[in-house]
């Protein structure tokens, strides 16, 4: 399976690749990183000191060290704010619908299968040369409040 391909947006500098670049993470990204356990990409498009891209590779990496994958379909998502914090970087959040998840053993035997959820995600991102790097991100429950973040 290759890495996901950016979205032609992602070349704006501007709210519409903020947009962009949060589906492409949210959507496209993330399901590829727990599909292959490879988060070499995610890595390299995440800043340093960003907790959330962090447990994600984390739990790549431990469910790579159980021989274990993720099957799982294509995410629905949908950006429903957007929030310039400066020029360069925005706070995107996005309204999610995950189907369901099976977890298998390398031989294809099943582990465990997980109920599909919905919910949001709040992503922070900002550009830096030709990408949107992940700054940060949190998961909120469907229909919770969700705060604006500070610039």
């Amino acid at each position: 399976m290759a890495s996901p391909a950016k979205p032609a947006q992602w070349a704006d500098n501007g709210e519409a690749g903020a947009d962009a670049a949060a589906l492409w993470f949210a959507r496209d990204a993330y399901a590829y990183v727990r599909e292959t356990n490879d988060a070499t990409d995610w890595q390299a498009l995440s800043t340093p000191d960003c907790e959330f891209c962090a447990g994600v590779a984390s739990d790549a990496a431990a469910q790579a060290t159980l021989g274990q994958v993720s099957r799982e379909g294509r995410w629905d998502v949908t950006v429903t704010r957007t929030q310039e914090l400066n020029p360069l970087a925005f706070a995107v959040l996005v309204d999610f619908d995950k189907p369901s998840t099976e977890v298998l053993r390398a031989d294809g035997s099943s582990v465990a299968t997980t109920e599909g959820a919905h919910g949001q995600m709040l992503l922070v991102l900002h550009r830096e040369g030709p990408n949107w790097l992940l700054r940060g991100g949190q998961w909120f429950e469907k229909g919770a409040v969700v705060p604006t973040a500070a610039p």
